[in-house]
């Protein structure tokens, strides 16, 4: 997830975007989605990672859901 961060940050500090395969992709918004078994996600765990994660960069939406969920 760290170097997920890192490269979303890099995409917004480069004025030029992030360069790959001869093209520019620049970032304006972004999510990452955590997924966990849903015996694991309580609300006091989600509430603990949520605050985390929104103090690391608050540019991020941040979404935490049930593995079970996305395996449908």
């Amino acid at each position: 997830m760290k170097k997920n961060i890192e490269f979303l940050e890099q995409g917004w500090k480069n004025a030029d975007g992030l360069v790959s395969n001869g093209k520019s992709m620049f970032i304006t918004n972004a999510e990452i989605h955590i997924y966990m078994p849903k015996a694991n996600i309580t609300p006091e765990l989600k509430a603990i990672w949520m605050n985390k994660l929104n103090t690391v960069n608050p540019k991020i939406k941040f979404e935490i859901k049930a593995l079970e969920d996305f395996i449908q």
